[in-house]
């Protein structure tokens, strides 16, 4: 685990779990836990130990679906000016319900790592 760790790094996960992302938000953040779970994918990185084989698999599982609802229910905050900055439309009818969704799975990422 402590290569899991190392790859990325508890205060990253603490500040996924303290983001609001009903507010803009640095679409740095979900690239690093892209990359992460990239790098889990390949069989090198699985445990023999079923049991943090079973963790691995479970945070793996829980960053993709983090990074889906991020992606699927975010949009550049101004595409001409900054495609740095994400968050959900003022658009979206159910603004408040997809933040809600995209926080709650937030705090799932963070509650598997631990």
């Amino acid at each position: 685990m402590a290569a899991l760790y190392t790859a990325l790094p508890r205060d990253h996960i603490e500040e996924i779990g303290r983001t609001d992302f009903a507010r803009a938000f640095p679409w740095a953040m979900i690239e690093r836990l892209e990359e992460f779970n990239w790098r889990l994918s390949v069989p090198e990185q699985e445990f023999l130990d079923s049991e943090l084989e079973a963790m691995r698999l479970d945070l793996s599982n829980t960053i993709k679906k983090f990074i889906i609802l991020a992606i699927r229910n975010t949009a550049y905050v101004d595409p001409r000016a900054d495609r740095e900055l994400r968050r959900v439309p003022d658009q979206y009818k159910q603004k408040g319900k997809y933040a809600e969704e995209i926080n709650s799975a937030a705090d799932r990422v963070y509650k598997a790592y631990l």
